[in-house]
């Protein structure tokens, strides 16, 4: 936690900075010769290899030819591909940077634990205390790391990019666009991908930290409802913190700021606890969505939600949408002097929540759902749709209320908690003494 707090944060931006432009790489690769492989390398390589050479302080750099290669990154700091279908591997104690471009086929980037169990320190695309990077320019591919991996850092640089094709993503925690104090960034730039986490993935900005996980086109799934149990021992549902979300630990260390962004598709997105556009203890999650009809399913804490001194939004900028968050706190909702907002911009959108969602807070927070277009429907019970509850937290020490918004421009829509479509009007208790139900507001057309 200690060591967060003093890390060289414009290095590390440096040190990504690098990776902002593709390679323009062409040649005719049938007429270099084959190399015999150095006896260092023995069991590093199999496969055709161009050439080889040892740079003092950095490593083994390997150019492979056109077959089906397997490069085993425990021994190798870089790797340029030509062609063919490839396998890199991950062992358990990668520490040092790494970099694969990879420029054809279809490849496997898989890290592995440890005989015992353990994780890896880094997995493919996880920095750890240095810079790792994978860019792949076609194919369609398959990415695994159980930890540390797949566009993951801790105290460094770890990114994926790829360019295109039908991609899979398979993490356990700390993986798939996800940092702790460094940088961490998935870019898949083409292709109807699969994304499965276990928790903190997804575009989770952990202390110190800035996370992103970018997907340009294509009909898209994330999943990040893994095994780890409820932080509120709820019977079946896991804790997440992933799909665009800050995260810190309280009276620990401040939060990142954490983000997911798609472009385009249709898409689908899976979280349990904490995601989905989601800010905890003084950190920033966004997740924004630019097109397409899509499905969001989450628990408590999802869909544009904040606690403890944060910030969460989801932004959804078009097509017919439907958001189910379920037990508590969703949908533009915030706790404990938290700022949170779920925009929808257009679309006949439907929203079903359980209490506190859909434009509600509490303790001395702001919570908003606002929708700009569209025949909409929104169910939810308790204190909801544009409304406040506790403030007890901090009530004696700042007098301070909290504020609840539901605003909806455009219609006929239908709402489940007594407000009318076309009403305007506070809800809350005006003669409260210690702040309870202040303030909400329902707005529509």
């Amino acid at each position: 936690m200690q060591g967060s707090a003093s890390l060289d944060r414009t290095a590390l931006v440096r040190a990504a900075g690098h990776f902002d432009t593709a390679l323009a790489v062409s040649g005719d690769w049938k007429t270099f010769d084959t190399e015999t492989l150095p006896a260092e390398l023995a069991g590093a390589v199999d496969g055709t290899v161009l050439s080889t050479q040892l740079v003092p302080e950095i490593g083994w750099l390997v150019i492979g030819g056109a077959g089906a290669n397997r490069y085993d990154m425990t021994k190798i700091a870089a790797v340029f591909d030509i062609a063919g279908d490839d396998r890199y591997e991950w062992g358990v104690g990668v520490v040092a940077s790494r970099l694969v471009i990879d420029m054809a086929g279809n490849d496997s980037y898989s890290g592995t634990r440890a005989a015992d169990g353990a994780a890896p320190i880094a997995g493919p695309g996880g920095g750890a205390c240095g810079v790792s990077v994978i860019d792949d320019y076609a194919g369609n591919d398959r990415y695994e790391s159980p930890h540390n991996g797949l566009g993951a850092a801790v105290f460094g640089v770890g990114m994926v990019v790829d360019r295109a094709g039908d991609d899979t993503y398979v993490g356990g925690t700390w993986t798939v666009g996800a940092a702790f104090a460094g940088i961490g960034a998935v870019c898949d730039l083409g292709g109807s991908d699969q994304y499965s986490s276990e928790m903190f993935s997804q575009g989770c900005g952990g202390p110190g930290s800035a996370a992103l996980l970018l997907d340009a086109s294509g009909n898209d799934r994330y999943r990040a409802d893994g095994t780890t149990a409820s932080a509120y021992e709820t019977p079946t549902v896991h804790a997440s913190f992933s799909q665009g979300v800050g995260f810190g630990y309280r009276a620990g260390a401040a939060g990142g700021v954490g983000a997911l962004v798609d472009v385009a598709g249709n898409d689908r997105y899976e979280a349990g606890e904490f995601g989905q556009g989601c800010g905890y203890y003084l950190s920033m999650g966004i997740l924004r969505d630019d097109g397409g009809n899509d499905l969001y399913y989450g628990n408590r804490y999802a869909q544009g939600t904040a606690a403890h001194q944060a910030f969460g939004v989801l932004l959804e900028h078009s097509g017919d949408d439907i958001y189910w968050s379920m037990t508590a706190a969703g949908q533009g909702a915030a706790w404990d002097m938290s700022v949170a907002a779920l925009v929808d911009r257009a679309g006949d959108d439907r929203y079903q929540a359980d209490g506190l969602s859909q434009g509600a807070a509490a303790q001395q927070a702001i919570g908003m759902l606002i929708d700009l277009a569209g025949r909409d429907d929104y169910r939810a019970t308790g204190a909801s749709q544009g409304a406040a509850d506790s403030n007890a937290y901090h009530w004696d020490a700042s007098r301070c209320t909290s504020l609840g918004v539901l605003r909806d421009t455009e219609g006929p829509n239908r709402f489940s908690a007594g407000g009318a479509d076309g009403e305007q009007r506070l809800t809350g208790k005006p003669d409260a003494k210690d702040g309870v139900n202040q303030w909400g507001v329902f707005i529509t057309r």
